[in-house]
């Protein structure tokens, strides 16, 4: 596995549980080559190079980022991922995007996370040496001066844990309640989601009530994510002879499916729609041989938000040239056979600097201000390239639209600025954002996201009166 500082590592375990390391430095930007010290604690293994350990000394790095035993256990290894995820932590008023060109990545590549300060980001593996380099010369940097700090406070990784209802349940008090007769009986709790698995043991004799919103989908959860929510909140432990209960096992379920069985897209070829839909984690879709128009919309609802994507474009003759890694791979035929997985000009946005407080709000009336960069299918091939983008804003559902000023940063990389109203001058306190771009060849995106985030006023002491 590759390190955060570029150095590899491989770590192999006996039989006997004896462990083996081998080390293979990478060489700094300076020439030299660092020393890797390596030791084990508890089911931990640490791999540090000399040039990391004052900076994890210091608490900027996390542990993890050195525990090869941890990375190898969660499959951070190269073989199983094709970047190392990291969340880059910086001080309170320093721009995430000086942050970021600091650390040796645009400011578009990672997700904002507004509430800690921070950015989550993938790294590629054969990026992570450099990212090291810019990182650590400016702590350097900072060290040495008596006033300039780094723009990078910590870096973390983006780690994962293994949690389950045994162990989830007890640590919020459950079990406490449960032995004070509070197990939920009595009360009747809705589960608005994917809908449910009915024949779930752990469900069994709990559903009151059962509705579908969803037309020709009827209440069975064919995704699973509802199944899953209605469980953790009321199931038995019927499945697992009592040991995965819910919190409140005792309560009774109203189920609600209002999410589709998310991931399927309607395709439309030459607007005539092909049959059947197809999943946008599946790595096929039907292409004709032959030159053809299409558009691919997919409604994709999870239980924290929605977003409704649209694209058109233009097929391309069989290249049998294959997108970079991380794209959709639209080919002819879905399960195989001798037709080649090709590049299509797909274009996909992503947000980001769309920094909101702990309630998903940001203040008004005001410019709140954000980037999008719009990426194209990646190949040896030439893709058109990115020729425009424009956003609109809805305070009343998508009734009626407000344009963004749209400024172009770089290559396919835009600045948005929108102009929140006042409260007296918007119907609801939801922001609705919609989004299109487009290549120099036509090919185009559009995408919604209904209730992107919420408004709250920059003054409370002006909702309700007109402003001048």
């Amino acid at each position: 596995m590759t390190l955060l500082t570029g150095d590899r590592v491989r770590l192999t375990v006996a039989a006997d549980q004896t462990v083996a390391v081998s080390l293979t430095p990478r060489p700094r930007s300076d020439g030299s080559t660092p020393s890797l010290d390596w030791y084990a604690s508890d089911d931990a293994v640490y791999v540090v190079p000399d040039d990391a350990k004052p900076h994890l000394d210091a608490g900027q790095l996390d542990r993890r980022l050195f525990d090869v035993a941890y990375l190898a256990r969660y499959g951070f290894t190269d073989g199983a991922v094709d970047g190392l995820p990291l969340i880059i932590e910086y001080p309170d008023r320093v721009a995430p995007a000086a942050a970021l060109r600091t650390a040796g990545v645009e400011p578009a590549a990672g997700r904002p996370l507004g509430s800690i300060d921070a950015t989550a980001l993938d790294v590629p593996r054969g990026r992570t040496a450099g990212v090291w380099a810019s990182v650590s010369q400016s702590w350097a940097k900072a060290a040495g001066a008596r006033s300039a700090a780094s723009p990078i406070q910590r870096v973390w990784l983006d780690g994962m844990s293994r949690v389950t209802l045994d162990e989830s349940v007890p640590q919020i008090g459950a079990p406490q309640a449960w032995s004070a007769g509070l197990d939920g009986t009595g009360v009747t709790v809705a589960v608005l989601d994917t809908g449910l698995d009915f024949d779930h043991p752990d469900v069994a004799g709990r559903v009151t009530a059962a509705r579908g919103f969803i037309d020709g989908e009827g209440t069975a959860d064919g995704f699973g994510h509802g199944t899953h929510v209605a469980t953790t909140i009321a199931g038995s432990g019927a499945a697992s002879g009592g040991r995965y209960r819910g919190v409140a096992p005792g309560a009774s379920l109203a189920i609600g499916k209002v999410c589709t069985n998310t991931g399927l897209c309607p395709l439309y070829r030459n607007g005539v729609k092909v049959s059947p839909d197809v999943s946008l984690g599946f790595p096929g879709f039907p292409m004709a041989a032959e030159v053809s128009d299409y558009r691919l919309v997919m409604d994709l609802t999870t239980a924290e938000d929605r977003s409704i994507t649209e694209w058109q474009f233009r097929s391309g003759a069989g290249s049998g040239v294959k997108p970079a890694d991380g794209f959709p791979c639209l080919r002819n035929g879905l399960f195989g056979g001798n037709f080649p997985c090709q590049v299509e000009p797909l274009l996909f946005m992503r947000y980001a600097g769309l920094d909101t407080d702990l309630r998903d709000r940001v203040a008004a009336p005001g410019a709140h201000r954000f980037e999008v960069a719009v990426d194209r299918q990646l190949a040896a091939s030439v893709a058109p390239g990115v020729a425009g983008l424009k956003l609109w804003a809805s305070y009343d559902n998508g009734t009626t639209w407000h344009e963004a000023k749209v400024t172009p940063l770089s290559a396919g990389r835009y600045s948005v600025t929108v102009a929140h109203p006042a409260a007296i001058r918007r119907a609801t306190d939801s922001v609705t954002l919609r989004a299109e771009a487009w290549d120099t060849a036509g090919n185009r995106i559009r995408q919604t996201l209904p209730d992107a985030y919420r408004l709250t006023e920059r003054n409370p002491r002006l909702r309700g009166a007109e402003l001048p």
